[in-house]
């Protein structure tokens, strides 16, 4: 049976082909996405690539040209439910078939881009280009809070692209620049939907909060102090800049460093 299906046009040429993606069950773990060409002959089958197989679905799956050849980006989560992974498709014609460069045969499995953020990829910095969200290694995060590294495929690997604090809870994320990720210390109050980011000497670079917009709207005044940086439905997103944090962190700079889930 086909769990996914995707209307596609792989080689170019001005006709859709039909991208279908099958989990197998039963004694075998394995997965699979073929390409069909339909046309007044028939069904063609133009090609076949195994996937990992310890996925429950796929979340999300685009498509997306660059440079002349179209890719796919399948977001899956896995079986335990708490953890994601991505694989990337394209046509090659040296093997001429479509090919998976991150699913290895072998073990079975996709690992390069598997994470325990449950996030899908997205054109995260805005460039024309989908990144694929990694796990990045910020110390002593908070159990809420992942940190991501927003990766770009490449000649079959992946390139640091750009680093956000994924708020999962609150469902938003933090751009973090470049040079601040591996300075960082990342505070979160759950009952109060606060994160709190400071250097390593513990000073605040920054705060964000996420405020249900009825309960914005019961207490205006206790939000007097800090800037309004983002809104989607139903939530308000206020921030604070700290001392340390004035010219990197100003309240302009983290409106445009905020990512809503609806501004997906």
């Amino acid at each position: 049976s086909v769990n996914s299906c995707l209307p596609v046009d792989m080689d170019l040429d001005g006709t859709d082909e039909m991208l279908a993606f099958t989990i197998e069950t039963g004694d075998s773990v394995s997965a699979s996405a073929t390409l069909y060409k339909y046309s007044a002959d028939g069904r063609e089958t133009l090609g076949r690539t195994r996937l990992d197989g310890h996925i429950s679905y796929y979340s999300e799956i685009k498509a997306q040209e660059n440079d002349g050849r179209v890719y796919i980006y399948a977001d899956a989560v896995k079986s335990s439910g708490t953890q994601m992974l991505t694989e990337v498709i394209y046509w090659s014609d040296y093997y001429n078939t479509i090919i998976s460069p991150f699913y290895s045969y072998s073990t079975g499995v996709t690992s390069s881009t598997s994470r325990n953020s449950m996030i899908n990829c997205t054109d995260i910095d805005a460039d024309g280009v989908i990144e694929i969200p990694v796990d990045a290694e910020v110390p002593d995060l908070p159990s809420d809070v992942y940190a991501v590294e927003w990766t770009k495929y490449d000649s079959s690997v992946l390139t640091s692209a750009c680093y956000s604090l994924a708020v999962i809870k609150d469902e938003y994320q933090i751009m973090i620049p470049d040079e601040y990720i591996d300075e960082i210390k990342v505070l979160y109050s759950s009952e109060e939907s606060g994160l709190t980011v400071t250097d390593k000497n513990d000073e605040t670079l920054f705060s964000v909060f996420c405020v249900l917009k009825a309960h914005y709207v019961e207490n205006t005044s206790a939000y007097s102090q800090y800037s309004l940086i983002a809104e989607s439905s139903g939530y308000l997103y206020f921030a604070q800049t700290g001392e340390s944090g004035q010219d990197d962190f100003s309240a302009d700079a983290l409106k445009s460093m905020i990512r809503t889930n609806e501004g997906e």
